[in-house]
């Protein structure tokens, strides 16, 4: 990324952000890759910090396929860990995302006409479906970024939900999938909640405000509310 950079703008001092919260050289970074490595969280935590200013807080970002859950105390960040593992094991990165994520990585079973069902350990379809399905994602037909590379289009999601189940068309409805689509959001929703509070406990205790982002704003800031109760304390 760096050669790029600097292959593009060959007349420009180059500095990049890393986890020191430091600017830092190409050649320092060259050297030491693990400094820059996904620091982009910290960088945008630390812009949202400075507006909360005298307050704690938490950054709920959730993009298509990560979840950043990172405390903010008193005008900058606190997070626990600052590479993606320690991210990880504090519940401040959360591999799970709104367009991306494998739908079988959100619940081992949900429920189909009543009664609670596997779901097959496959790639058949993704979070994107659960959203198209849900009217939270628009519909794009040029969109082939899917389980099955085919348009990402709430007609096509009734299809990639179906196989998740072992089913198809003649016995997987519309309505079906509504309600697959939901039953997963919520299982989403709640692994979030329970990753937001974790996170806050260990750091800032009960959040003042909450500062939502992301690709998959309107997730966040449902989750945002669950922990505070209300949208007065929540800022996009």
């Amino acid at each position: 990324v760096v050669d790029a950079v600097e292959e593009a703008y060959p007349e420009l001092e180059i500095a990049v952000w890393c986890i020191d919260r430091r600017f830092r050289g190409p050649e320092m970074v060259r050297a030491e890759p693990r400094l820059a490595a996904a620091a982009n969280w910290l960088a945008l935590a630390e812009v949202c910090g400075r507006r909360l200013s005298g307050r704690r807080g938490l950054l709920i970002d959730v993009g298509s396929t990560t979840t950043d859950m990172i405390p903010l105390d008193r005008g900058r960040a606190v997070p626990i860990g600052l590479t993606d593992t320690e991210r990880l094991q504090s519940g401040e990165l959360v591999y799970a995302g709104v367009r991306r994520t494998p739908l079988c990585a959100i619940a081992a079973e949900l429920s189909f006409q009543g009664r609670p069902t596997g779901l097959a350990a496959e790639l058949f379809a993704t979070t994107l479906d659960v959203y198209l399905t849900l009217g939270a994602i628009k519909p794009d037909p040029l969109d082939r970024s899917t389980a099955n590379g085919r348009p990402a289009t709430p007609e096509e999601s009734i299809d990639r939900l179906a196989r998740m189940i072992g089913e198809d068309r003649e016995r997987f409805t519309a309505d079906d999938a509504a309600r697959l689509a939901a039953e997963a959001d919520a299982c989403l929703v709640d692994r979030l909640e329970r990753a937001a509070e974790r996170v806050c406990k260990a750091t800032i205790g009960k959040p003042e405000t909450i500062v939502v982002s992301g690709a998959g704003e309107f997730l966040a800031r449902r989750v945002a509310e669950r922990l505070v109760g209300s949208n007065e304390s929540v800022m996009g």
